[in-house]
């Protein structure tokens, strides 16, 4: 599990199942000592505090006899290289603007991260320690997950509305993958892959929409009642116009008495006229004398 260390010059790195990187003692090694990394490790020797040499599977030299002479401070750190972590992670308090309804409100997720230790120096010089467990790993990235999230998400779901943004986990789900890489390289981990399962809103949240939605709805509902209403009130009035255009039209009374007097009072006007030849009288064509002179009309 750790680097074994036999007494005299032979150390062995292989696969821990409690720890991700851990502390192998170089106490009773000797000048020269060889060390072997199993498949899936690495060695990391480090000589006075920096970084010598990041060993791959294979034999390799320890403490040289400079650094035994001198009396360098040496140090070695094994690390589980080929193993991926899967890290159940979430978040909230993440805000998020619903344009529908024009207010804010906040956001929460919770999923799933797989990880690979990729640079374990700079993990190493970023937690400050050798022995890093399982958990230490687990706390450690839950902690800068939530501190990406926070910063990150929310301009990730301004892409997407309250509809649709449970719908679309698997874009998120890669958008999110992407940010979480260019943020955790600087850790020393990698991340193989994310995977968000599900995305929630609080109560007080949900409530406001459903009776923003339920007003709306209402609304659209009493409009078209209102456009029914006309509809049937017009087919009322267009039935009653037809109806009284089909009845026939009662003779008037007074109509002839009208038109009698009408033609009494145009007969003098209608009538041709004379004028007398003696004293020049406008008469009517049918006088014989001029009551003016007397003189006779032919």
């Amino acid at each position: 599990m750790f680097g074994k260390s036999e007494k005299l010059r032979n150390i062995i790195i292989s696969a821990s199942d409690k720890y991700v990187m851990w502390n192998i003692d170089l106490t009773s090694a000797v000048r020269d000592t060889t060390l072997e990394v199993a498949p899936g490790c690495l060695g990391i020797y480090i000589v006075n505090g920096g970084l010598k040499s990041v060993n791959t599977p294979g034999r390799w030299i320890v403490k040289s006899k400079e650094e035994e002479k001198f009396g360098y401070s040496l140090q070695l750190i094994g690390v589980n290289a080929d193993k991926t972590y899967d890290i159940p992670c979430g978040v909230g308090g993440i805000p998020f603007k619903d344009f529908e309804l024009n207010c804010e409100t906040a956001v929460g997720l919770n999923g799933h991260l797989r990880i690979r230790i990729n640079q374990p120096w700079a993990l190493y010089t970023n937690l400050g320690k050798t022995d890093i467990t399982v958990d230490d790993i687990d706390e450690y990235i839950r902690s800068k997950t939530c501190e990406v999230m926070t910063t990150r998400l929310a301009e990730v779901l301004q892409k997407y509305d309250y509809q649709t943004v449970n719908t679309q986990l698997s874009l998120i789900s890669t958008a999110l993958t992407k940010i979480l890489s260019e943020a955790f390289s600087n850790y020393g981990v990698g991340v193989e892959d994310f995977s968000l399962k599900q995305i929630f809103f609080n109560e007080e949240y949900k409530n406001k929409r459903t009776e923003y939605f339920d007003n709306q709805n209402r609304r659209k509902e009493e409009k078209l009642d209102r456009r029914e209403k006309e509809r049937a009130q017009r087919a009322e009035i267009d039935a009653l116009n037809s109806l009284i255009g089909g009845m026939p039209t009662a003779p008037s009374t007074e109509a002839p008495a009208q038109n009698a007097n009408q033609n009494a009072g145009n007969a003098g006007i209608n009538q041709p006229v004379q004028y007398c030849p003696r004293c020049g009288a406008k008469l009517s064509s049918q006088v014989q004398f001029c009551p003016g002179c007397g003189k006779k009309l032919s």
